[in-house]
C-alpha cells in the first residue's frame, strides 16, 4: 500500500503528509517555492522597465526625503564616531532616515568586525548590508542616483562641438535623366 493514495485521504490529509513515506514522490509532490521580491520603483525606473510598460508604475509608493541624520544618543562614543565615518564614506543620496535601523546594525557589525569578535554567520549580515548600502564594488555599480542640475558654464563645458553640415548636392533635371 506504499504511496497508493484513496479519495479520503486526499481530503484527510495535506500532499506533503500522503507521500511522506517515499522520498522520490514528495519532492515533486508538493511545492514550497516563494514569490519574487519585488524590486523598488527608484530601480525599475533606473533600468528602463516604464518605458515599455508605463502601466506597471506603482503610483503610492513612498520616497523618502530626509538624510540620515546624526547617530543616536544611545550610541556609545565608538559607535558614534564609527556611524559617522561609515556614512560620510557612503555615496551621496543612498541612505535615508528610513534606513537608520539597517545603517544602526551595519555599525553594530562593523564594531564586531574591527574588534574581531564577529562569527562567520554575523559576517555575512555584514557584507550583505554593505552591499545594500552600495560600500562594495559589485553592489556600487548596480547604483544609478540623480545628478545635481549643471550651471551654465558646465552646461556649456560639457556641450558637443557643432558639426558642419555636408555640402548639399544638387542635380539639375538633365542629371537626373540621365541616372535613370
Amino acid at each position: 500500500m506504499r504511496g497508493s493514495i484513496l479519495a479520503s485521504e486526499m481530503f484527510e490529509r495535506p500532499p506533503w503528509v500522503i507521500y511522506a513515506d517515499d522520498p522520490a514522490k514528495f519532492r515533486f509532490s508538493y511545492s514550497f517555492s516563494m514569490g519574487r521580491i519585488p524590486q523598488p520603483t527608484a530601480i525599475l525606473d533606473a533600468k528602463g522597465a516604464f518605458l515599455t510598460h508605463p502601466e506597471r508604475r506603482r503610483p503610492n509608493e513612498p520616497y523618502e526625503t530626509r538624510p540620515l541624520g546624526s547617530p543616536p544618543k544611545y550610541l556609545s562614543d565608538e559607535a558614534k564616531k564609527l556611524w559617522k565615518e561609515i556614512a560620510h564614506n557612503l555615496l551621496p543620496g543612498v541612505s535615508k532616515v528610513s534606513d537608520r535601523h539597517a545603517f544602526e546594525m551595519l555599525v553594530w557589525l562593523m564594531a564586531k568586525e574591527r574588534a574581531d569578535s564577529i562569527n562567520n554567520n554575523e559576517r555575512g549580515q555584514l557584507i550583505k548590508l554593505l552591499g545594500s548600502f552600495g560600500m562594495t564594488p559589485a553592489d556600487r555599480s548596480k547604483i544609478s542616483l540623480d545628478s545635481t542640475p549643471l550651471d551654465e558654464f558646465q552646461q556649456f563645458l560639457i556641450k558637443p562641438k557643432p558639426v558642419r553640415p555636408a555640402p548639399r548636392v544638387r542635380l539639375s533635371s538633365l542629371a537626373i535623366v540621365r541616372l535613370r
